[in-house]
């Protein structure tokens, strides 16, 4: 009987330990962001930006979950950004100023100023190394090379497209094709 007891106590004294370190991780923390403005962007639009981003706005519909503003996540999303115009060709593309000011009581306002800076033109393309296959199995592959002169370098289609010849390449029975 005494050992239930005990248990019963070291049970409650668990629980109540568990319960008080749920309660801390619920506490909020920053401001909320009301408004998240991007300029300098004409390449990549505001919605494609803040797509790639975590920081988000408070959606304006009631009882929605307020979206709350981390520095060191903000951060972080700058350096998404600018990550994001390199992956679409934009080497030179950076975050030029960023600003986080007080609107209201427990709210923020964030705006970020993007310089993109000329885009990486595809100057030349040339496939190498298919001299010795037979007309039709060059012609497969060569159909897979979407790249033109003149394009805008996306590291995206690059990497499907090299995927898709190296592909054709095995399809073809070329088993060691590599890229």
């Amino acid at each position: 009987m005494r050992i239930a007891a005990v248990t019963r106590v070291l049970a409650v004294v668990a629980l109540a330990a568990v319960a008080g370190g749920c309660a801390h991780g619920q506490t909020k923390r920053g401001p909320v962001v009301k408004d998240l403005e991007i300029e300098g962007n004409h390449a990549v639009g505001d919605g494609e930006l803040k797509d790639r981003i975590v920081t988000a706005e408070t959606s304006w519909i009631p009882f929605t979950k307020k979206k709350r503003f981390d520095r060191n996540v903000w951060s972080s999303d700058l350096k998404r950004i600018e990550r994001y115009y390199h992956a679409h060709g934009y080497y030179d593309a950076r975050v030029v100023e960023d600003e986080a000011d007080p609107a209201g009581a427990d709210a923020v306002k964030l705006r970020v100023r993007v310089e993109e800076g000329r885009p990486t033109l595809i100057s030349r393309v040339a496939v190498n190394g298919l001299d010795d296959l037979p007309a039709d199995h060059r012609d497969r592959v060569l159909s897979r090379v979407s790249l033109r002169e003149g394009q805008i370098f996306n590291e995206e289609r690059w990497a499907a497209m090299k995927a898709g010849v190296q592909e054709d390449l095995v399809a073809l029975g070329y088993a060691e094709a590599s890229s």
